[in-house]
């Protein structure tokens, strides 16, 4: 079981100057791997947003999508959230916001399967004022 609460909880979309900033937790129980992020979907008013112009920023570093793989010696530990930068055109008014993290479990094996993986999804609705433009 997974937690969608923690992934995209209260107040973890900010409105940059090229698009969102998402502040983003594992939610999961236990603490895992960059290697285990399988993939992040992000769609903004039912767009999606290209995978590789997302960026993910955990303990200071970034990374693109498909760095993510061969980084099995850096933790992202629960109690730190990443950061993902969105660049997306905004119009001002109401935007719904939909992530989505699968993540890999290396250490739950499923005979004849592999590792368990499991996807998550979450959304935040926020306002674009132009004064925060």
């Amino acid at each position: 079981m997974t937690r969608p609460e923690l992934l995209l909880g209260p107040g973890a979309v900010e409105v940059t100057e090229s698009g969102l900033r998402l502040s983003i937790r594992q939610p999961w129980y236990r603490s895992l791997p960059l290697s285990s992020v399988v993939d992040l979907e992000v769609s903004v008013d039912g767009e999606s947003v290209n995978r590789d112009a997302l960026r993910m920023r955990v303990d200071g570093e970034d990374y693109g999508l498909d760095d993510l793989p061969a980084r099995w010696d850096t933790v992202w530990f629960i109690q730190d959230a990443a950061e993902v930068d969105v660049p997306v055109a905004l119009e001002p008014g109401p935007a719904h916001v939909e992530v989505a993290l699968t993540l890999r479990f290396p250490y739950i094996i499923i005979d004849g399967v592999g590792p368990l993986r499991r996807r998550t999804t979450a959304t935040a609705d926020v306002h674009i004022d132009r004064s925060t433009r």
